[in-house]
């Protein structure tokens, strides 16, 4: 029996897309997976996330222009990973 994870998170900005992931959660003894495993899973996707998020950010402002218009844009960026940080938590 296989139960379902999904994580979703966006990035709204003109420069970077959706980030997507999906990943499984195997439940071979057919149990129910507990509520504090689920948590540990999402806290573990989040984390990832959130690196790529940074990462991404980092990649965007090598393409910028000028520094202005990369300071801008990294601040942007980060700003919205640290929305999404509260978000989820």
């Amino acid at each position: 029996m296989h139960k379902s994870v999904i994580g979703k998170l966006e990035l709204l900005t003109n420069k970077c897309d959706r980030i997507e992931i999906k990943y499984h959660v195997q439940d071979d003894a057919m149990e129910d997976i507990s509520t504090r495993n689920i948590n540990d899973q999402l806290r573990v996707l989040k984390d990832y996330v959130l690196v790529v998020a940074e990462n991404t950010s980092q990649f965007a402002t090598h393409l910028a222009r000028s520094d202005s218009e990369s300071n801008k844009l990294k601040e942007e960026i980060l700003a919205q990973v640290e929305q999404t940080r509260k978000n989820y938590e």
